[in-house]
């Protein structure tokens, strides 16, 4: 639910929402880090698929933000590659206060991209700098619509 400060008038978008003031916010339950509750949760089927995907949309910035900057860097051909390589090299695998499945799900996703650059490297003899260009566009384009999916409106 996207929430706004504000009072929703004819320029407020459809699905936003505006709430009046609250004296109170009751939580029905608290997951601690070890994975224990206080309460009783509704949905705790969900926890790993929440942890999954947090820790993929995490790893999945970090990538587009890598990939852009490697893009705007002038090189081309192998040594645009094996920048690309470097800048995903250098993406934490998880981080310390990450519960297990989302530390899993960053080094999955860290790892699918590491072998989508090698893949293409592998099959190239010697890949020409605007097609490294034009291919590491395409990566970076697939991955920002995957992120696009994954992340709430």
């Amino acid at each position: 639910m996207n929430l706004t400060s504000g009072v929703a008038n004819e320029f407020t978008p459809a699905g936003i929402w505006t709430p009046r003031e609250i004296d109170l916010i009751e939580l029905d339950s608290v997951r601690w880090d070890d994975g224990t509750y206080e309460g009783r949760p509704q949905f705790p089927h969900l926890d790993a698929l929440i942890e999954s995907n947090s820790g993929g949309r995490l790893q999945l910035r970090r990538i587009v933000d890598a990939l852009r900057a490697v893009l705007a860097n002038r090189g081309g051909g192998l040594d645009l590659l094996a920048s690309a390589t470097a800048a995903i090299d250098r993406l934490p695998e998880a981080e310390s206060d990450q519960l297990k499945a989302a530390s899993l799900a960053m080094q999955s996703t860290k790892a699918t991209v590491r072998a989508d650059i090698v893949r293409f490297a592998e099959n190239r003899s010697t890949p020409a700098d605007d097609a490294v260009r034009e291919w590491l566009t395409s990566l970076l384009n697939r991955y920002e619509a995957r992120l696009v999916r994954l992340s709430p409106p």
